[in-house]
């Protein structure tokens, strides 16, 4: 029987820089799967997205309130990043009609948009040229009232 050759000293280095690199990635990309019932952060991702424009003229041309759809929302993974879904509902009474769903990173205050056409994630600007979803500004502008001399 023959003896075994010893692994070289860079060689048991390169092995424990490659276990070492493992752990510290599983730990650098967080699981992303908290709920939003009771969450801290998914109030602050909702306020994020009550104030954009966009919210705010959808929420106006509706006589039902609009709502969050808080027990199906929660933290998801997308291209690497953790974002909250915020899901924007129509209160109609005896069921909620849905509006859109955003995805907003808390880190960089990104908000995605999830199309349902095209079954990906847009980004805020792509999704408004998309569906038009601010009023034309040269449309029902108000008129200045006239300034008293």
């Amino acid at each position: 029987m023959r003896p075994r050759p010893r692994p070289a000293p860079s060689q048991w280095l390169a092995a424990a820089l490659l276990v070492l690199a493992c752990a510290c990635g599983a730990q650098a990309a967080p699981a992303c799967d908290a709920k939003a019932a009771g969450s801290r952060a998914y109030g602050q991702a909702s306020a994020l997205v009550e104030r954009l424009p966009d919210y705010r003229a959808w929420a106006a041309s509706h006589q039902r309130p609009a709502v969050f759809g808080m027990p199906m929302d929660g933290e998801v993974r997308f291209g690497g990043r953790g974002y909250w879904s915020v899901s924007v509902y129509l209160d109609m009474g005896d069921r909620l009609g849905l509006w859109t769903v955003f995805l907003v990173h808390l880190g960089s205050g990104d908000i995605l948009v999830d199309d349902a056409a095209s079954e990906q994630p847009l980004s805020l600007q792509a999704w408004r040229r998309k569906y038009r979803t601010l009023p034309d500004p040269s449309q029902g502008k108000p008129e200045r009232a006239p300034s008293r001399p």
